[in-house]
Formats: C-alpha cells, sequence, structure tokens
C-alpha cells in the first residue's frame, strides 16, 4: 500500500480487518486475531498464520524490499509424559487470562528506520481472555509415550495480565479414560506496548507427572440432528406432570448428574467424547429436560444443525453459559455448523445466554432462526461472530419479531442471503450497520413481506448508502416494498 514515498503491508491478507490510508505520519490497521487456532502440520512443521507487518520507504531506483515482522510471539508449549507404563495424548491446549485479555485493545507499532509506523490499535477478538489451540474433529495432536515429549507454538499477541493459566487435556488411549486438564501457571512476558522484534519465542515446559493431579475436562455432544431426534423422543412422548416439556437446562451444577439417574434417560454424547452426556426429565421440575455430564463442561459438536428444529412446545433454553471461559454450560467454539438449529420453534421466545455463543468457525447459519416466535424477545446476536459465514439463506425466515440488531455482523464472505428475512410481517427495526454485500450471489425474496401484519406498520433498515441501493436494485430481486420499508442511511 504505497503513499507519500512509503510502503506499508501487513501478511497475510486474512489477518487484516480494516487499514488505514497510509499518510505521513502513520497506518492503522486492525487485525483478526483467533481465538481458536487450528493444529495443522505441514509436513514436520506446524502451519501457522502469524500476522506480520512492513513498512519501508523506496530507493531512489523506485524499488524497495519490505522487511516484515511479527505482530504476535509464539508461546511454545513443551509438553512431557513423566506417567510411567502410560502412553498419553494431547487433545487440546487451553490459555487462560485472569484480570486482563489475550486479543483486545492494544498498541503495537512497526517503524522501520524512522519512516512511518504500521499501528495496530485493536486485535478483532470477541472471546478475549482465553485462547484454545486444538486438532480438526477432536483429533489427536501428539501421542506421549513414557518420557516423550512434544512442542506446540501457539501465536499469542501482546497481553498483560496478573497471571495466566495454561491447561493441557491429555487421555490415556488404550483404555479410553480420560485424565483431563494438566494446569501450569506462568507470569507475562509481554507488555501491553511493544517494540516487536522478530520471531520472539516464549518457552513454557510442562511435566505431566500425576494423574492425580489432573482433573476430568469435558465431554462432547452428538450431531445436531442426532440430538434432535432424542429431543424428540422425550420431548413428546414424556409429559411431566403440570404440562408438556418446555425447557431444555444445561447443567453445571455441583457434583455434576444426581447420585440416582430417573429411568426415562438417553445418551446425547458423540462417540469420540470421554465422558458420557445424559437428557433426562427433571425430577423437581417435571417440565424441564435436563442435558448433563459427570464432566464439568460439555462441548457442542461441529455439527449443531436441525439441534432443536420443531421443539414446538419449547419456551426457553437455558445454557448455563457464562462470559468467563470453562463455567460449564454448552461451549460452542468447535462449531462449524448452525442451519435449522432453531427452525420451527414456533414457541421459543427466550433464549438468553445465545449472546455468549462463540461462533468463530460457524460457516453455516441457513434457516437458524425460521419461524421462531420472538416478538420483542430478539435474541442478542451483537457479540456474533460472523466473519467467517458463508451461508445466511432464510436465516429469519417468518420470524415473528418486532426489532433484529444485526448491527456488528460481517458478511464479506457470504454469498446467500435469499430469504433471509422474507415473512417477518411484525419486523418494525432491523439494524445491518456493517453489512457488506459485495460476495453475495443472491439475494432473491430477501425482505419479502416484511412489516406487512398490520395496514399501520412499517420497517426502518438502518444501513449503508451501498447496501440500499443495492436492496433497492430492480436486478437484486429483493422483494422489498418501498411502501412498508425505508432506510436511515449512515453514510
Amino acid at each position: 500500500m504505497p503513499a507519500s514515498s512509503v510502503y506499508c503491508a501487513i501478511f497475510p491478507a486474512s489477518a487484516v480487518h480494516t487499514m488505514g490510508t497510509p499518510n505521513a505520519t502513520e497506518t492503522k490497521a486492525t487485525i483478526k486475531f483467533p481465538s481458536e487456532q487450528m493444529y495443522i502440520l505441514d509436513g514436520d512443521h506446524q502451519r501457522l498464520e502469524m500476522p506480520m507487518g512492513a513498512v519501508a520507504t523506496p530507493t531512489s531506483t523506485g524499488t524497495t524490499t519490505l522487511f516484515f515482522k511479527n505482530l504476535c510471539s509464539i508461546l511454545r508449549v513443551n509438553v512431557k509424559n513423566l506417567l510411567p507404563n502410560n502412553t498419553l495424548e494431547v487433545r487440546r491446549i487451553t490459555l487462560n487470562a485472569y484480570g486482563a485479555y489475550l486479543a483486545g485493545k492494544a498498541d503495537v507499532t512497526l517503524s522501520e528506520n524512522g519512516v512511518p509506523t504500521v499501528a495496530m490499535d485493536e486485535l478483532d477478538n470477541e472471546h478475549n481472555n482465553v485462547l484454545s489451540f486444538y486438532a480438526p474433529g477432536y483429533a489427536s495432536m501428539a501421542h506421549l509415550d513414557y518420557n516423550a515429549d512434544q512442542s506446540f507454538d501457539i501465536v499469542v499477541p501482546p497481553f498483560d495480565a496478573t497471571h495466566l493459566v495454561l491447561e493441557v487435556e491429555v487421555y490415556n488411549p488404550s483404555d479410553g479414560s480420560i485424565l483431563g486438564y494438566s494446569s501450569h501457571v506462568i507470569e507475562p512476558t509481554v507488555q501491553p506496548t511493544v517494540h516487536l522484534v522478530r520471531n520472539k519465542i516464549i518457552p513454557i515446559n510442562l511435566e505431566i507427572k500425576s494423574s492425580n493431579l489432573l482433573e476430568p475436562s469435558y465431554a462432547y455432544l452428538e450431531p445436531g440432528p442426532a440430538f434432535n431426534d432424542h429431543m424428540h423422543d422425550l420431548m413428546d412422548d414424556l409429559v411431566g406432570t403440570t404440562g408438556a416439556i418446555n425447557t431444555i437446562k444445561f447443567n453445571r451444577e455441583t457434583g455434576g448428574i444426581p447420585a440416582t439417574i430417573p429411568s426415562d434417560w438417553v445418551e446425547v454424547q458423540d462417540a469420540t467424547s470421554p465422558y458420557k452426556i445424559y437428557a433426562y426429565i427433571s425430577p423437581t421440575t417435571p417440565t424441564t429436560l435436563i442435558i448433563n455430564s459427570y464432566a464439568p463442561i460439555i462441548y457442542a459438536n461441529s455439527d449443531c444443525s436441525h439441534m432443536f428444529e420443531d421443539l414446538t412446545s419449547l419456551l426457553s433454553v437455558d445454557w448455563n453459559n457464562d462470559p468467563t471461559y470453562g463455567e460449564g454450560g454448552l461451549q460452542t467454539e468447535d462449531v462449524t455448523d448452525m442451519s435449522y438449529m432453531f427452525a420451527g420453534c414456533t414457541n421459543l421466545n427466550n433464549v438468553p445466554g445465545i449472546e455468549y455463543f462463540n461462533t468463530t468457525n460457524v460457516t453455516n447459519m441457513s434457516h437458524m432462526f425460521e419461524g421462531c416466535n420472538f416478538g420483542w424477545n430478539a435474541p442478542i446476536l451483537t457479540h456474533f461472530n460472523t466473519h467467517n459465514v458463508e451461508n445466511m439463506a432464510a436465516m429469519f425466515l417468518d420470524c415473528n419479531i418486532s426489532q433484529l440488531d444485526l448491527s456488528m455482523f460481517n458478511t464479506e464472505r457470504v454469498t446467500d442471503m435469499s430469504e433471509m428475512f422474507r415473512g417477518c410481517g411484525t419486523l418494525a427495526q432491523l439494524f445491518i450497520d456493517n453489512f457488506n454485500l459485495s460476495n453475495v450471489v443472491s439475494l432473491t425474496n430477501m425482505c419479502t413481506d416484511i412489516a406487512t401484519d398490520d395496514a399501520w406498520r412499517s420497517c426502518v433498515i438502518r444501513c449503508k448508502r451501498a447496501v440500499w441501493t443495492k436492496l433497492t436494485d430492480a436486478d437484486s430481486y429483493t422483494g422489498i416494498d418501498l411502501n412498508k420499508v425505508s432506510a436511515n442511511l449512515l453514510d
């Protein structure tokens, strides 16, 4: 990005969220920093996308060399197995920060021989008090025989914390028993303001010496379609003494599941789960269905499609989630597919806690809330990270909803928004402040039949001028009715 005889660059392109116009003093960039990093081997080496920046002044011949410097550092975690007669398997590594952010506001600059700086003034990360490092599909990252060790490189941004806890999940593959987390407290070594040097590596050694030090960690839920079948079996066939089952609760009560599990229960864990997950009717509240496990944390399956589809008696879901990582409930950081997740839940009007969903890896949200009956109780979606989502078709099709705030949605990768808001006859306000339609292929019937339930009803769409122009373009086939819909333009 040349300007004022200065060249500035950020690598890779996927790391750049926004980058200001270079000028005589500085260039500001907002970097996407992932809270979850996939462990992928490329030959014998981990493939890491380390955000890098460069700034340089062209030579008299008009050419220049850009010297890239890391915007982050590497936490090199060396895990060693000191448990005799045990082969351990490493599943996941997490880094928890207490009292501060691992990825949040930061002041990081790069300069080369006094030329204008590249400044990174924000790291875009919704869940910024924890980093999670794992293999795709719950696969093993390493098999460690006795006295063997292996190092794992984790990209870490500038941080400042009172203390950090590194947690490594291991289990014994010979008998399938999980050993859970081995924890190690470390001190921060990177300050909130950093004059960066290349290839800064922070070494951490973790030795697993005794299984007595390891606590059970978590269980994996089964895929969405299978879970949906089990919910229908329980909710359709079993009726509580005070009426139909109308609440699903993901428990995190002290002590896990009751000592005596109710007779009508089913297992709803994935085949790879180290612990079982039970679904059963609450013995104290017959209208509530409990999802519980001896493991304190339940991870949602990567496939959450159709999870609660057509559970027409369902009024609310209690996720028992918390913005503090690891407090139990349902964790969603592995999920890639949320299509039809709540479709057909015609009485669902209470989903508090959904704002804590980690949607970083989700690519499909099509039909997610189709036919839901929220009224004024719209789900809080302002914290949803949608930068990987490609499909939002019919996401709110035929929803009874009065106000919808999607102002923070990143739609740069979305290709299909057909019927996204079609049939939302009660919609009065729609905030799509940051919508980007540049890659959208289909907008067919996107806004058909908005605000049609009453003769007096109308809908205001808050959006950028370019988006409004696209929505009202005759060739876009959005189905927008300008007699019922008006714009609040932001630029």
